[in-house]
């Protein structure tokens, strides 16, 4: 035993000097030239929205040469616009990055739009007056957006971030901005986009986006859901089967058993005898009736006066045609759990929602795998 210690020392020495290097390489400050090529390689392949303003000539900086290890993903970021350098004509490449501009080369690429006024939001802050006026409104952006998360009342604006928190930063942006290049008709400038890791999961995430004046897709609200128990379906026939439809639909009726909540959508409230039907082989398959009002014309309808439809609203899927078997009864509404095919989040997320939809923008609901997401753009 006492001619093994010696070497059992030597490797737990090795294992601690190790862990020491990779704990040191992890949380070594990210330099400005890396974040380009952070950003640049996070990007890739992703749809992003093209440049309104894009810069007139590439930049020249002074301190950034061909051959440089990060030269040609600055020279390609500075170029589409996502970055520039300071008044001197220099980029300063090694030098380490400000979180507050890592958030705004961020939210440069996206074409962020900051109409918000960042003192309402900045002000709620200690060190709020202490964010440089550049960065001040895509700060606050992201910031109403949940996009960064403060801890405590301190932002500090100008310390610096490792790999693993720019890495993740970057993603995290990047994929609650995932509306760009859909195949959306041109009148709706709001679009609901509920999606799932793939077919088969029926826990999912709701994204609401709204089109600025640049037709630029701006992500504004974002919280997670629960789809159909079965997951998503593309099947021609779903009634009964716990599916959620995939596709791109119009947005019917907001109901629910109050008054109006303060949505301008048409809005119905509901009635103790409101039912839909989903009998297959009734004529009024698909459509909102009143119990009282049977007669034999159904044999199986579903009884709207219920909490989980307090609050809600019609997703139109199969409501014009009303091809039986088709699926009947889905429903944007309160839900906290997976459904029988409608999209189920809390009441909150649910009012937050109806409150935003706008009749006047047309707005649409699309559901589908985050993967089929291609199938929805527009490659013209």
């Amino acid at each position: 035993m006492r001619r093994l210690f010696p070497a059992v020392a030597i490797i737990l020495l090795l294992v601690f000097v190790m862990a020491v290097i990779c704990y040191a390489d992890t949380n070594t400050p990210v330099t400005r030239a890396e974040f380009a090529s952070i950003l640049v390689n996070a990007v890739n392949g992703r749809d992003i929205p093209d440049r309104v303003n894009a810069p007139v000539a590439p930049p020249v900086f002074s301190d950034v040469r061909e051959g440089d290890e990060h030269y040609g993903a600055i020279m390609s970021a500075a170029d589409k616009g996502y970055i520039s350098g300071y008044p001197d004509g220099t980029f300063r490449p090694d030098e380490p990055i400000a979180f507050e501009q890592m958030v705004t080369m961020t939210s440069a690429l996206l074409q962020m739009a900051a109409d918000t006024d960042p003192g309402e939001i900045l002000s709620g802050y200690t060190d709020g007056s202490s964010v440089s006026p550049y960065a001040a409104p895509y700060i606050a952006e992201n910031i109403k957006r949940s996009y960064i998360n403060i801890d405590g009342d301190l932002i500090h604006p100008g310390r610096t971030v490792d790999n693993s928190e720019a890495e993740s930063y970057v993603s995290g942006v990047l994929s609650e901005n995932i509306a760009y290049g859909l195949n959306i008709p041109d009148g709706t400038t709001q679009l609901i986009l509920v999606t799932a890791g793939d077919y088969g999961v029926n826990a999912g995430r709701t994204r609401l986006y709204s089109k600025d004046k640049n037709g630029v897709w701006q992500n504004i609200i974002n919280f997670d859901c629960y789809i159909g128990a079965a997951g998503f379906s593309d099947s021609k026939m779903l009634e009964g089967h716990n599916n959620t439809p995939v596709g791109l639909f119009t947005i019917g009726t907001v109901f629910g058993t109050g008054d109006n909540p303060g949505t301008n959508m048409e809005y119905r409230k509901i009635q103790p005898d409101d039912v839909w039907v989903d009998d297959p082989e009734s004529e009024f398959y698909n459509t909102w009736q009143k119990r009282g009002d049977n007669n034999g014309q159904w044999n199986s309808a579903e009884n709207m006066d219920i909490s989980a439809y307090a609050l809600g609203f019609v997703i139109d899927y199969n409501t014009e045609e009303r091809i039986p078997y088709a699926g009947s009864a889905f429903f944007f509404h309160i839900y906290n759990e997976p459904t029988q095919g409608c999209v189920g989040t809390s009441r909150a997320n649910v009012l937050k929602t109806v409150k935003w939809l706008e009749q006047e923008q047309n707005p649409m609901i699309l559901m589908c795998p985050v993967e089929e997401l291609t199938n929805f753009e527009n490659n013209s």
